[in-house]
């Protein structure tokens, strides 16, 4: 059966799509999607749509009864399924990120912007390179306070695995793939 967004999902997804828009009606690149997600919002296209980099024909039912979500630099794509939210890697992997939405922020962050447990100054400094228009770490405070308007609470850096019940949510995800006869390759 194919996954749905609830209202609280769909209300942020929406909103970021807005933000998006808004930005790029002003020829402006400081939307969200594009400063912290490195993403595209692709969750009204289907399948046959997208234009995935790498051969998912074997993941066809899994991706047809998730709502995908986003395609993020480095060929990385972001969905749902069931109550999971999961990243399909460059290498072609499929991992749980968490059950909450706000946690792809972090994870899409963790691939693509430099952001690093141990090197959070060089984070700021990779990341206000790219930010012209003021400083990153008000833009950040600027996101937590987009997020609390629709009941996230960004906090950046947190550890998305790290919560009562995840060692159970991440069996049952590793369950589900198999299921779909998903096997994840080394190197990831």
């Amino acid at each position: 059966m194919k996954t749905q967004l609830t209202k609280q999902e769909l209300d942020f997804y929406n909103a970021l799509c807005k933000d998006m828009n808004e930005h790029e009606s002003k020829s402006s690149d400081d939307y969200h999607l594009n400063r912290l997600f490195k993403a595209m919002p692709i969750k009204d296209q289907t399948y046959e749509e997208i234009d995935f980099f790498f051969e998912l024909e074997p993941k066809r039912k899994f991706i047809d009864d998730s709502v995908l979500l986003f395609a993020a630099m480095n060929f990385i794509y972001v969905g749902k399924i069931k109550d999971w939210f999961w990243i399909i890697t460059e290498y072609e992997n499929v991992f749980f990120i968490s059950k909450s939405m706000i946690d792809i922020t972090n994870k899409l962050m963790m691939e693509n912007t430099s952001l690093f447990l141990g090197d959070m100054e060089s984070f700021y400094d990779t990341n206000q390179q790219f930010y012209k228009n003021g400083d990153f770490k008000e833009y950040l405070e600027g996101y937590k306070e987009f997020a609390k308007q629709y009941g996230y609470d960004f906090a950046l850096m947190k550890d998305i695995d790290d919560y009562p019940g995840v060692e159970e949510d991440v069996v049952e995800f590793n369950q589900l793939l198999k299921e779909y006869g998903i096997e994840n390759h080394s190197g990831d």
